[in-house]
Formats: structure tokens, sequence, C-alpha cells
């Protein structure tokens, strides 16, 4: 029994999926006899590229012909069909990669054609060519004989060489959209008598991405699977995918910061046999379906995650900046997965670390401040709060209105700097919180560990290169020196460290320029507590100082 993508693999340009700015092009210079002696056709995998190649060589080779639309019962085309024709030859560049191979092929361009109209020379993987191969064809590539075509498929088209490029039409096929494929399988399955819901459908189609190969094979492994009714819990346990309900509730276990139930659902979706990175993705895209349902766009959401209903309720209880914030860190840590020894371990607590941190509030720490000693100092602080001398009496009325209006107004600092660092951090915390949210959830978790004079030093829950290029922005770190100026009463210096003990590579977030802190360590009252070692694992990882 033939597998689906050989029955269904498209034989005209009508039956081609999508492309249909190739199909428009290819028939026109076709009826227009306007014939190129080269192209390329690039593109992602699964997408059509050698199958357009075939149905092109049927095209211009058909008894009927040249037509855009072959007969597929003509000598000629059945023969292409199946791949046997003497005129049209197939070379995977992948194991012909030499300049020998190359040689070989530009002294058999030199003869007519046995039987067809044209020479069809279709080269798939056409970037695994070695750079003398490239070298080798380009004469014949440029001026082949007569009646002779070449077609380089490829799906890295930046590895071929401009001097290829520039003697060749470029074709690029583009993914296949959701609606395109999911109504292909349909279609499909409806001809095999094969019986699948619309979810588990759409559960094939997102998996496939935009392949119609992908697709086809899901759809022929389903159809081996059950001759009964196929649902979307059967495609999951093929796929080894995560169901609709657990995925909903971890991804609100991430945004309520219900870490019970994070700790529950994870252990129990590694229990099953999903791997980290399959997890990762799944997270991805239901925070990208989120995302979406939070920008109001419910349509595209359908594309990342199939059962929609209950999106927007749980996107009401987040925000499109945390939401940015998730996804960062997940395609953060997928970007480094490959480098973890242990990454189920790590993984855990990485998304632990992750778990609605604009849950955590500071303000739990104002119970510190009859505990805690001031940081200011008495010198500092009497200057402020001692009353001006009264002026003596100047007979202009003028000049004493002056002179009144001249005076400072004794505002709210004297009371903010006399208050203790963490109760004047909390503070521009909460000013943050109410202007710049995205910016608030970067540094809601962050701890002090030093103050001095001019300088105040925090360390980052959260310790990513993300994060850090987001503070280091000239427009975050110009709001951050007003804030800081406005709640501690004075000019402020805000440096982070990527270390618990000691400060090194500190960066100025004020003046933005590097320094080195000579500060005052805060007393161990209102010190923040140490982070575990397996979290300091989890960060120094990512910041590239320890590669497992």
């Amino acid at each position: 029994m033939a597998t689906l993508y050989r029955k269904y693999r498209s034989q005209t340009f009508s039956e081609l999926v999508g492309q249909d700015h190739i199909k428009e092009i290819l028939g026109q210079s076709i009826k227009q006899n306007k014939i190129s002696h080269a192209y390329i056709f690039s593109g992602p995998r699964g997408t059509g590229k050698t199958s357009v190649a075939r149905i092109f060589a049927k095209a211009l080779n058909c008894i009927k012909g040249p037509t855009a639309e072959p007969c597929l019962t003509c000598p000629i085309c059945q023969r292409i069909t199946i791949g046997n024709c003497v005129d049209v030859t197939e070379i995977d560049a992948a194991s012909h990669t030499g300049v020998d191979n190359i040689r070989e092929l530009n002294e058999q361009v030199n003869f007519a054609p046995v039987e067809a109209r044209y020479k069809i020379y279709i080269i798939d993987e056409a970037h695994m060519l070695s750079t003398g191969a490239f070298n080798a064809m380009l004469k014949t590539l440029e001026e082949p004989p007569e009646n002779t075509v070449f077609i380089l498929a490829t799906t890295e088209p930046q590895k071929i060489p401009a001097t290829i490029h520039s003697r060749c039409q470029t074709f690029h096929f583009r993914r296949l959209h959701m609606e395109e494929l999911t109504r292909h399988l349909s279609d499909i399955a409806t001809r095999e008598s094969m019986a699948i819901d619309d979810q588990a459908l759409g559960i094939v189609a997102r998996h496939a991405e935009g392949c119609m190969r992908d697709g086809l094979s899901l759809l022929d492994q389903l159809r081996m699977y059950s001759t009964e009714a196929i649902t979307a819990d059967k495609v999951l346990a093929i796929l080894g995918g995560i169901s609709s309900e657990t995925l909903q509730s971890l991804g609100k276990a991430f945004i309520t910061g219900d870490r019970q139930t994070y700790v529950t659902e994870i252990d129990q979706i590694l229990d099953q046999g999903a791997s980290v990175s399959q997890i990762n993705i799944e997270l991805i895209r239901f925070f990208y379906a989120l995302l979406y349902v939070k920008l109001g766009l419910p349509e595209k959401s359908k594309q990342y995650f199939w059962d929609s209903e209950n999106l927007a309720t749980i996107a009401n209880a987040s925000t499109a900046a945390r939401l940015q914030n998730l996804l960062a860190g997940l395609s953060e840590f997928e970007a480094n997965l490959r480098q973890l020894s242990s990454p189920e371990l790590i993984f855990k607590a990485f998304c632990l670390n992750l778990v609605s941190p604009e849950s955590v509030s500071a303000a739990p720490e104002k119970h510190q401040d009859t505990q805690a000693p001031p940081v200011a100092t008495p010198k500092k602080a009497e200057p402020v709060s001692a009353p001006r001398p009264t002026p003596a009496p100047v007979p202009n009325p003028s000049s004493k209105a002056e002179e009144i209006t001249a005076q400072p107004t004794p505002a709210s600092t004297p009371t903010q700097t006399s208050a203790p660092p963490h109760q004047l951090w909390a503070s521009v915390l909460s000013q943050i919180k109410s202007d710049r949210y995205a910016l608030f959830t970067i540094l809601n978790q962050s701890k002090i560990q030093k103050v001095s004079e001019t300088e105040i030093t925090i360390q980052l829950e959260q310790n990513f290169k993300f994060f850090k290029e987001k503070i280091r922005e000239e427009k975050n770190a110009s709001y951050l020196g007003q804030i800081l100026e406005k709640i501690f009463g004075k000019k402020m210096d805000l440096q982070f460290s990527d270390e618990v003990a000691a400060i090194t590579n500190t960066a100025n977030i004020g003046n933005v320029q590097e320094a080195a802190t000579t500060a005052t360590e805060i007393p161990p009252a209102i010190k923040a507590p140490e982070k575990t070692l397996t979290l300091n694992q989890v960060v120094e990882l990512f910041e590239g100082s320890i590669v497992s």
C-alpha cells in the first residue's frame, strides 16, 4: 500500500497546495515560450520544491505541450512520474558533492535529448555541493546547450555562491498556512474514509509546521494506528504532546504564581515521557496564543493553540508585558538547551523561577522598618530638616516676597531620605509599576545588596542577558535615574551585580558606564536571602560562566 505522500503528491500545477505566485510565473513562462536555462527553488523542507520541479519537467515535455497542465497519461509524463525518464535526471547533491560528479554531468549535457523535448537536471539539496563543484558548473550553467534546463532545489539558498545565483531565476517557496494545510489534510482524510475530528486535524497541521510532507506522514501514521474515530487524545498519544487541559493548567500556574500546581503538572508531564524541548515549545506556543488574545487577535491564536475557548479567561489574568517576558525567558532557555547536561532538572528550576514574579510584592518587607537601622547619616538629614533662619526685615516688600518664594518648600524628601533603603526601594518599584510595567516585572524580584552615599547596588533575581539589555536601554536608564533622585532625595546611581557576595562586572545604570563600587554593606536585618545553589547554577549557565 502506497503511503499517502506518494499517493497524493501533486502531479500538476492545479493540484499544488499554496505557492500561487510560483504557479503563475512558471505557467506564464510556458505559455509565452520564455523558458530560462536555470532555476533555483529555495524554501523550507516539504513545501513542494522537488514536486514543482517534476511538474515543470512534465509541462515542458508532455506530448500535448509545452503546456501548463500536462496530461499525465502520455508515456513521457508517466515515465517522469515514476522516475525512469532518461532525459530527466535527479541528482542528490548531498551524496554527489565532488568536482568529478559535476564534470560527469557536464559531459552528459552535450548530448541531445533522447525521447523528450527538454533535458532536465534536478539537483536536490544543491547547497551541499563543494566550492570546486560549483566552480566546475559555472560555465555549463551559464551557457548550457539548447533545450537543457537546470533546476537547483535547496533549503539553504544563502550557501549557494552569488555567481550561481546570478545565472539563475530564483523562486522562494513559503511555508503553507494553517488553513491551507488543514483543508488539504481534511480532503485527503475524506478520500481515505478516515474519521478524524477537527481538533485532531488541527493538531496534525500545527505539528507539521507548514510542511505538507510532514502532515501527510503524520496522517498516514494515524491511519495505521486506529481504524476507529481519531480524536485529539489519540493524536497527542502518538505525537507525545500535552493535552489541552494540562497545558492550560500549567500556563495558568505560570501567570497566577501557583507554584504547587506548577510542580505537580510539570512532574506529571515529564513522567509521561515528554521531552524538555517539547514542553518548552508547547509553552511558547501557548503563551503566543494568549498574547494574540490579549492583543485583540483571537483568530491568530488558533495557529498556536487548538482549544481557544478558555484563552480569554486566562489572558485576562495576565498582561501583555508579562507574556512577553515569559516568551523571552523560554526562548532563551531553548537557545541554551543543548548545552545542559541535566535538562529536566534545570528546566524545572528555571521555570520555577519564572512562575509569576509579578505576584511577589515588595510590600511584605515593611515589617522590617522597626528593626533595620537607617542608612542615611544624621549629618545629612539635619541641614535638610532644620528650619531656615528668618531673614532680617527689608523695607522693600517686593524683595521680601521674592525671598519667601525662593525658599525651598519642605517636601517629603526629609522623611524619605531617613527611611530604610529597602523601604525606599519598595517605593521605587511602586512608582515603576504604575509607569512602566514591563520594567517592573524585571526589577520586582531584585534584592538590595549594598548602599553608599551616591550608589545603590541590587542583585537581579532573573539574571539573563535579555533583562540586562532592557535595563541598559537609554530610555530605561534615564527613567530610573529620575525615579531614584525623586525617591531618595538626591542623585543615586543604580548598579547591579552578577554575584551574591562580591560585586563584579557591575554596570552603572544611572550614568551608563562601568564602575567599581566601594560601598557600605547593608546590615543583616534588611539583607535579602541568598539564592539557592540550584538557581545560581541556572543563572550562571545562561550567562555562559558555566558550561556543562
